[in-house]
């Protein structure tokens, strides 16, 4: 199934959008760094804030009946292994930051 013909994917206040080459570029080099270091960047708290909310999606897709038992059961296996998602862009993209609300308005135009 694709993502976007899932109910609350599919919804008008939700934009997919590309991940910028600036941030693919900032995430290899992190990964990079890993690599050299054995460690990430210090930003656990960040990850572990992006764990809570992909937990509450992740009950909350389980407990929709619009959606697909097959699709509940590709997610019940995918749910602990969520790896890391790259520093960069969740000091940019997690909370309502300047640069998010910049790309909000490309998509959407000024807010009221």
């Amino acid at each position: 199934e694709d993502l976007k013909d899932l109910e609350g994917y599919n919804n008008p206040d939700y934009i997919f959008v590309e991940n910028s080459p600036e941030e693919i570029l900032e995430t290899i080099k992190e990964y990079l760094y890993f690599l050299e270091t054995g460690e990430f960047y210090k930003t656990d708290h960040l990850q572990n804030e992006l764990r809570k909310l992909r937990y509450e999606r992740y009950k909350s897709l389980i407990n929709m009946d619009s959606v697909s038992s097959s699709f509940k059961d590709s997610l019940s296996g995918t749910y602990n292994s969520q790896g890391k998602v790259g520093s960069f862009f969740l000091e940019r993209c997690l909370d309502n930051t300047p640069y998010l609300q910049k790309l909000t308005n490309l998509y959407n135009g000024e807010l009221q």
